[in-house]
């Protein structure tokens, strides 16, 4: 017809595709087909306000054929738990996330997996008996001795986790309890909902720095030059984030502070990350993480 489709000929494509699909397979099968998994995560959102809006007319009407339906991971995503995103439809959508499993994995394994990904409530404390849910952001990891020990290989500059079940953390103070045998930096993620929205305390070797990541767009808010940051031997670092407020501390002395985290950043989960210039320098040896709940004051 040489035109845009239109907002309403959009829906009932759509709405047409998936009645099709639904209706030939409880044909075929002869039995009620009651969910659906969007093919490779895609229910076409992007960062585009016209996307973003047909994306919400997409989960609406699949809400409305399906009692559950299937969200794979996508580039960034870490946490395992799907937490729904805004829509008209959102208190009725069974939205379930999609876990890739190996072979090499086994039922127990996966349960594991499972229960990991669930909400984790505050106060929360963790001592590494057993691993709890750090997931690799970047390069591995290792739990074991009652440490969680991040060593890049020596081909590499840094790695990173994050603590699943930790996204729906929303006012708290983080702290962990670390060695850093090469007196290298560290960075505190707070309210991390993804690699492109996140924010957190950098620990560098002369400076403090409050930054934050809002679509991909990294900045620094506010940071201080100091000798000597990383100590010899066990230390701690905190972060507390009440509402727009972000505090960084090392052994309990505050060292930066900023009231104007972005907005968009009302909640997210917590992960550490380190970093070198020289390649397979960084390392850093975590014995305890805590976290506990702010009553906030904003």
């Amino acid at each position: 017809k040489k035109r845009l489709e239109t907002n309403a000929g959009f829906e009932t494509r759509i709405s047409g595709d998936l009645m099709a699909s639904q209706t030939y397979l409880e044909d075929l099968l002869g039995t009620e087909v009651i969910g659906f998994a969007f093919p490779f995560g895609e229910m076409g959102q992007s960062n585009n306000i016209d996307s973003n809006m047909r994306s919400q007319t997409v989960i609406t009407v699949a809400d409305s054929l399906f009692k559950l339906i299937f969200y794979q991971f996508r580039s960034g995503e870490h946490f395992s738990e799907f937490i729904a995103p805004d829509h008209p439809t959102k208190e009725n959508l069974a939205m379930i996330h999609r876990i890739d499993t190996s072979n090499s994995e086994s039922g127990d394994d996966l349960l594991k997996m499972l229960k990991n990904g669930q909400q984790k409530s505050l106060p929360y404390t963790d001592t590494f008996d057993d691993d709890n849910g750090w997931v690799s952001v970047w390069g591995p990891h290792t739990i074991e001795n009652g440490q969680l020990n991040i060593t890049p290989p020596q081909d590499q500059s840094g790695g990173a986790i994050i603590l699943d079940g930790s996204q729906s953390w929303t006012n708290y103070q983080a702290t962990a309890e670390v060695t850093s045998p090469n007196q290298t930096g560290i960075f505190l993620w707070t309210r991390f909902k993804n690699d492109n929205t996140n924010a957190g305390c950098n620990f560098g070797t002369n400076f403090v720095h409050i930054e934050e990541t809002i679509n991909g767009n990294k900045k620094v808010l506010k940071g201080v030059e100091l000798p000597h940051v990383i100590p010899k031997g066990l230390f701690s670092i905190t972060a507390r984030v009440d509402g727009r407020t972000l505090i960084c501390s090392i052994n309990g002395v505050q060292l930066v502070s900023t009231e104007f985290l972005d907005p968009s950043l009302t909640q997210g989960g917590v992960g550490i990350k380190i970093w070198d210039e020289t390649l397979g320098k960084s390392a850093v040896n975590i014995t305890q993480f805590s976290a506990t709940p702010i009553k906030s004051s904003k």
